[in-house]
């Protein structure tokens, strides 16, 4: 477990999401996975879930304007306006599926961790 929090600081991507544990001594640029607990993997994964559910729930929107621009300049063009339709529906799919994973993930953090979903700040 350890190297693989290791890898994770060398590559930077989580440094703002961890802070440093009272008793253990920090580096002079930043925090130390060294030292790292389970409420600060929990941070993390909150963190992340959190995000990756709201960027795929906007990608989703975006896509449902972008199918809908589509079929409404369409003018008659039948391959556009199909080409539109299955954007609309594809993103109609994906909405659907964004908020039935926020569902799921709250279900499943409630079940195992016995507090509150990631939905809710820590």
């Amino acid at each position: 477990m350890k190297k693989i929090l290791k890898k994770l600081t060398k590559i930077g991507l989580m440094w703002q999401f961890l802070p440093g544990a009272p008793n253990c001594p920090n580096p002079p640029g930043g925090t130390s996975w060294a030292c790292a607990t389970t409420k600060d993997i929990e941070i993390v994964l909150r963190a992340a879930l959190k995000g990756f559910i709201g960027i795929m729930g906007v990608l989703a929107v975006l896509m449902f304007i972008i199918g809908g621009y589509n079929y409404l300049l369409a003018y008659g063009n039948e391959e556009k306006a199909e080409k539109g339709k299955k954007t609309i529906l594809w993103a109609i799919v994906g909405i659907v599926v964004t908020l039935l994973a926020w569902v799921i993930v709250s279900e499943v953090w409630k079940i195992t961790t016995g507090g509150p979903p990631p939905t809710t700040a820590p």
